[in-house]
């Protein structure tokens, strides 16, 4: 699959590791390294303007009696510093009240797509909670991300144990102290499983 994209990518690829001191038709382990990496960058960033996508996976919705407590705790997603380029692990805990329900896969897919670009942690995480709480018009969504990134454990600083945490917090969750108590709790009980 040699598109435009892919061929642009290749070239610019190649151009850095010449850059850098290494030629790639001089070494046998750099020789497919531009097209590798071309299909890496187009796979890893292929949630660049994801709206329809997020659209598209949250459309079917089913209503609920259920008036609880709904929580997703340890999803894993890879996303990039928008700085360096450099990857950053996430680890996405959320918790909402709605009347209405997708598929349990739905929300770990989302979050997943979200995370496939270069993004802030602290915009990743906000858009999480929009999303959350536009498509499952919920009543209240908390999000927690806990970030390890590579800019700051191989290069700067390099802290190997730091963990960056974000949050938001929206509606009922913000205003009833006790719900807040009820999902955090919620929250750090499955992030200790």
């Amino acid at each position: 699959m040699n598109d435009e994209r892919t061929i642009k990518l290749e070239v610019a690829i190649r151009e850095i590791l010449l850059t850098l001191g290494i030629n790639p038709e001089k070494d046998e382990n750099f020789k497919d390294t531009p097209q590798r990496v071309a299909r890496m960058y187009l796979e890893v960033f292929s949630g660049e303007g994801n709206g329809d996508r997020v659209k598209e996976i949250l459309s079917t919705v089913f209503p609920t009696a259920y008036s609880g407590i709904l929580t997703h705790n340890n999803i894993l997603a890879f996303s990039f510093c928008p700085h360096h380029i450099l990857p950053v692990e996430y680890n996405v805990s959320l918790g909402y009240i709605s009347h209405r329900t997708v598929g349990l896969s739905k929300i770990p897919r989302v979050v997943e797509l979200l995370a496939k670009r270069p993004v802030l942690q602290e915009t990743f995480t906000h858009e999480i909670a929009d999303v959350i709480e536009e498509h499952l018009e919920a009543k209240g969504v908390v999000v927690i991300v806990r970030g390890r990134h590579s800019c700051m454990r191989i290069r700067g600083v390099r802290t190997l144990t730091d963990v960056v945490v974000t949050s938001e917090v929206k509606g009922i969750f913000k205003e009833d102290f006790a719900a807040r108590a009820e999902v955090m709790r919620l929250l750090d009980e499955g992030n200790q499983k």
